[in-house]
């Protein structure tokens, strides 16, 4: 199932999105679009922003690229903003000329747990989710939590499925008979 996904390198991805197809470059944040050819690969502190790049209101986007699920993507996505801010202001950037930034994950995989949780947790600065997926042999970005479309494999809740096997992911933590058991024990 991920295979014909999985064939870009993170690279590649940058590569489509930035630089090969105005169209996916325009499409990384509909709501906000890029209007300026970012930087990749930009260093702040011990960070490492995949790309950064001016929007239509002014402000930064930052845009992050993962070819795969990884645990600490969200706060990796909180981090940066603040990384910026701390930065700019420790050189002496008065608050009234700070950046508004937002940030855009663009990635093959998303668990549908990290979207809720970003949009629960209300971050500071506005987090968007692109979801590469195949289209005509070439990437193709989609908001993931768009109602009516289903991408099994790429975009799905780690807590309960299991895309690689195409079943219900089996779960030591459960609610049986009233009361809450782990391992097969009431707890």
């Amino acid at each position: 199932m991920r295979e014909h996904v999985t064939k870009w390198s993170e690279q590649t991805l940058q590569d489509a999105c930035t630089e090969n197809n105005d169209a996916l470059f325009r499409s990384l944040d509909p709501q906000c679009p890029l209007v300026w050819e970012g930087k990749r690969q930009v260093k702040l502190g011990n960070f490492k922003i995949d790309y950064l790049a001016r929007n239509r209101d002014g402000g930064l986007t930052i845009v992050e690229f993962k070819i795969c699920a990884k645990n600490d993507t969200l706060a990796q996505l909180l981090l940066y903003p603040r990384a910026i801010t701390v930065g700019l202001k420790k050189q002496g950037c008065p608050d009234r000329l700070l950046p508004k930034t937002k940030i855009v994950l663009v990635s093959t995989f998303l668990d549908k747990g990290v979207v809720e949780l970003a949009r629960r947790i209300r971050p500071p600065v506005p987090i968007g989710f692109r979801l590469c997926v195949e289209k005509n042999g070439g990437p193709m970005l989609v908001d993931p939590s768009e109602d009516g479309h289903e991408y099994p494999g790429q975009f799905w809740d780690q807590a309960t499925e299991n895309p690689e096997k195409q079943r219900v992911a089996k779960s030591q933590i459960e609610w049986r008979n009233g009361a809450l058991s782990v391992k097969g024990e009431n707890f």
